[in-house]
């Protein structure tokens, strides 16, 4: 467990729970859970099956490899009166989910947030199978999903490239391929608002009219 003004670099652990204020992480491994809560906290090149990211503040993971998870990649929720804001994801890759008779897989699931950017990471979900769910899930509950940027990913693979229910999210500069199976959008929301320009189909580059919102 790691508290206020830890630090952690070169090393590798079999799990990992961050609940200080002003944490750094830094080139590790964690064989197992990997569970942040607490505020101001930075990863950097870190390696681990899967993240979660729990009624946290002011949170970056950039240029972490996150794969072979049999469960969501990255988890994103709030907790009890803790609710979560100013998550960024940058430069992620996120890779080869791992099936199991119960898997219901999102390789990112938002849940309860003010603040998202989720920028400049790979998706890939390997062949289609019916348990991978989609590479990113705007889940709007109790608190709601808001102010979300998802801007120049690249989305391979899953049900559906984007799963969308927030009260306001822009999906901007996204590249979708593979074998995305039932469509590259499924938009739930309704009267939230929610913009999308600039996504394409690779490799042929053609733009995508992602969400059926006309861009």
């Amino acid at each position: 467990m790691l508290g206020d003004g830890a630090r952690l670099r070169n090393a590798h652990v079999s799990e990992l729970m961050i609940t200080g204020t002003d944490v750094r992480v830094e080139n590790v491994r964690v064989d197992g859970a990997l569970d942040i809560l607490g505020e101001n906290v930075r990863l950097k090149r870190i390696s681990a099956p899967g993240v979660g990211i729990t009624g946290a503040t002011d949170v970056v993971v950039a240029r972490a490899n996150i794969g072979y998870s049999t469960q969501d990649s990255i988890h994103i929720n709030s907790d009890g009166d803790r609710y979560t804001r100013d998550v960024v994801l940058r430069y992620n890759y996120i890779h080869h989910p791992v099936n199991t008779p119960e898997s219901h897989y999102d390789a990112t699931q938002v849940r309860d947030i003010d603040t998202l950017v989720i920028r400049c990471s790979t998706y890939q979900m390997g062949p289609y199978d019916e348990a991978y769910n989609a590479n990113i899930y705007l889940e709007n509950t109790v608190r709601g999903v808001s102010n979300v940027t998802l801007a120049r990913n690249w989305l391979y693979g899953s049900l559906f490239g984007v799963m969308v229910s927030a009260d306001s999210a822009r999906i901007i500069g996204n590249k979708f391929g593979g074998d995305i199976h039932y469509g590259y959008c499924y938009l739930s929301s309704e009267g939230g608002d929610i913009v999308t320009r600039d996504n394409t189909k690779v490799p042929e580059g053609r733009k995508i009219n992602l969400c059926g919102l006309g861009k």
